[in-house]
Protein backbone atom coordinates (compact mmCIF):
# COMPACT_ATOMS: atom_id res chain seq x y z
CA UNK A 1 0.00 0.00 0.00
CA UNK A 2 2.73 2.49 0.96
CA UNK A 3 4.63 2.26 -2.30
CA UNK A 4 1.50 3.39 -4.19
CA UNK A 5 0.65 6.22 -1.80
CA UNK A 6 1.67 9.86 -1.74
CA UNK A 7 2.44 9.99 1.98
CA UNK A 8 5.77 11.83 1.61
CA UNK A 9 7.93 9.74 3.92
CA UNK A 10 5.38 9.38 6.73
CA UNK A 11 3.72 6.20 7.95
CA UNK A 12 1.04 5.97 10.65
CA UNK A 13 0.96 2.76 12.70
CA UNK A 14 -1.67 1.61 15.19
CA UNK A 15 0.73 0.20 17.77
CA UNK A 16 4.26 -1.21 18.26
CA UNK A 17 3.41 -4.75 17.13
CA UNK A 18 3.41 -3.83 13.44
CA UNK A 19 6.45 -1.60 13.95
CA UNK A 20 8.32 -4.53 15.48
CA UNK A 21 7.44 -6.76 12.49
CA UNK A 22 8.52 -4.08 10.01
CA UNK A 23 11.81 -3.53 11.84
CA UNK A 24 12.55 -7.27 11.92
CA UNK A 25 11.80 -7.66 8.21
CA UNK A 26 13.76 -4.54 7.22
CA UNK A 27 16.82 -5.64 9.21
CA UNK A 28 16.77 -9.19 7.89
CA UNK A 29 16.44 -7.95 4.28
CA UNK A 30 18.79 -4.93 4.68
CA UNK A 31 16.04 -2.43 3.78
CA UNK A 32 15.89 1.23 4.73
CA UNK A 33 12.88 3.11 6.05
CA UNK A 34 11.35 0.01 7.65
CA UNK A 35 11.15 -1.47 4.17
CA UNK A 36 8.48 1.06 3.22
CA UNK A 37 9.33 3.23 0.24
CA UNK A 38 7.73 4.85 -2.78
CA UNK A 39 9.08 6.33 -6.01
CA UNK A 40 8.00 9.90 -5.27
CA UNK A 41 9.35 10.27 -1.74
CA UNK A 42 11.75 7.40 -1.06
CA UNK A 43 11.87 5.48 2.22
CA UNK A 44 9.81 6.30 5.29
CA UNK A 45 11.56 8.82 7.54
CA UNK A 46 8.81 9.50 10.11
CA UNK A 47 6.44 7.13 11.87
CA UNK A 48 3.45 8.38 13.84
CA UNK A 49 2.38 5.87 16.49
CA UNK A 50 -1.32 6.06 17.36
CA UNK A 51 -0.69 4.34 20.68
CA UNK A 52 2.19 2.74 22.57
CA UNK A 53 0.46 -0.50 23.49
CA UNK A 54 2.27 -1.98 26.48
CA UNK A 55 5.61 -0.46 25.46
CA UNK A 56 7.23 2.70 26.74
CA UNK A 57 8.36 5.39 24.35
CA UNK A 58 11.94 4.38 25.15
CA UNK A 59 11.16 0.76 24.14
CA UNK A 60 9.73 1.97 20.85
CA UNK A 61 12.69 4.26 20.15
CA UNK A 62 15.08 1.38 20.89
CA UNK A 63 13.30 -0.75 18.25
CA UNK A 64 14.25 1.67 15.46
CA UNK A 65 17.73 2.59 16.68
CA UNK A 66 20.08 2.88 13.72
CA UNK A 67 17.26 2.67 11.17
CA UNK A 68 17.15 6.37 10.14
CA UNK A 69 13.49 6.65 11.19
CA UNK A 70 12.00 9.17 13.62
CA UNK A 71 9.16 8.08 15.91
CA UNK A 72 6.41 10.50 16.86
CA UNK A 73 3.68 9.70 19.40
CA UNK A 74 0.27 11.01 18.35
CA UNK A 75 -0.65 11.89 21.94
CA UNK A 76 2.49 14.02 22.32
CA UNK A 77 1.86 15.71 18.99
CA UNK A 78 -1.66 16.65 20.08
CA UNK A 79 -0.38 17.92 23.43
CA UNK A 80 1.88 20.34 21.57
CA UNK A 81 -0.94 21.82 19.49
CA UNK A 82 -2.30 25.16 20.64
CA UNK A 83 -5.93 24.79 21.82
CA UNK A 84 -7.12 27.63 19.56
CA UNK A 85 -5.48 26.04 16.52
CA UNK A 86 -7.02 22.68 17.40
CA UNK A 87 -10.49 24.25 17.80
CA UNK A 88 -10.12 25.82 14.34
CA UNK A 89 -9.69 22.44 12.67
CA UNK A 90 -11.80 20.36 15.08
CA UNK A 91 -14.67 22.52 16.37
CA UNK A 92 -16.39 21.42 19.56
CA UNK A 93 -19.39 19.26 18.83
Amino acid sequence: IYEHSDSAGIAVLQDPRLLQKLVKDAKSNNLSGLGLSNESHGPVKHVVMINKGKKTKEDILAMVEGMDVEIHMLSEMLDEVDDDALDAVMPQL
